[in-house]
């Protein structure tokens, strides 16, 4: 027996009123899906942002800290260089000014004079000691580089050719220009020789020189007679 008819109309119209609604395409699925995902990933990367700017900041405060930290330590390794360096110098200075101060020259032979006037310099012709370089060759004089007790000798020798009573002469010590212990000597004509020393307080950068006195009627020969020597007996503080 066949299906009766108002079924078949039924089926008709339920099948006629579905074939009308928009269904959504498998594009449109797809779609929805990448936004609702892109969205996530949106969420994500604010989440990993903001965790990251967080840590910078931590990182940030930490390397502040060392910083201030190297700093500090970079103040004080500084302070203690310097106050190292204080002691240092201070020790070398003292050393320095423990140290024996060691001064001494001796010059020998002297430019040929005749008859040297009164206030004339004799002036060697060679220095073979000068320590403490205080002995000026060309000007004949020894400047002090230390306040002190210094000793002074020297030695001439002269010459002439008449009686000795018209050959005699005079030979002082001058500390910047002020005579020091003097010496005469006389001679028969043919040759004689003097000599003296002295203990003498100079101030650093006086100057000690020999010089000629008054009545010299002899001659100074350049030998090695002639010499002219001193050193540093001690220090004054």
């Amino acid at each position: 027996m066949g299906t009766p008819l108002y079924k078949l109309l039924l089926l008709l119209t339920v099948v006629s009123e579905c074939s009308c609604i928009q269904w959504p395409s498998s594009e449109q699925y797809r779609l929805t899906f990448l936004e609702a995902e892109n969205r996530q990933l949106k969420d994500r990367l604010v989440d990993v942002t903001n965790q990251a700017n967080a840590e910078t900041h931590k990182a940030n405060v930490r390397i502040n800290e060392n910083k201030a930290e190297i700093n500090e330590n970079k103040a004080e390794t500084n302070q203690a260089y310097t106050r190292v360096s204080n002691v240092l110098s201070q020790l070398v200075q003292h050393l320095e000014d423990e140290k024996p101060k060691q001064v001494s020259f001796y010059a020998t032979a002297l430019n040929d004079t005749y008859r040297p006037v009164h206030g004339d310099t004799l002036i060697p012709i060679n220095v073979p000691l000068n320590q403490g370089n205080g002995f000026d060759l060309s000007t004949g004089k020894f400047t002090a580089p230390f306040n002190g007790t210094y000793s002074f000798k020297a030695g001439r020798w002269g010459y002439g050719s008449l009686p000795s009573s018209f050959y005699y002469g005079n030979v002082y010590l001058a500390v910047d220009g002020k005579q020091e212990p003097w010496v005469v000597t006389s001679f028969d004509g043919n040759n004689d020789a003097v000599s003296f020393k002295a203990i003498v307080s100079v101030r650093a950068g006086q100057s000690v020189w020999l010089q000629a006195g008054g009545k010299n009627h002899w001659s100074f020969k350049g030998s090695h007679s002639n010499w002219f020597s001193g050193f540093l007996v001690s220090s004054d503080p």
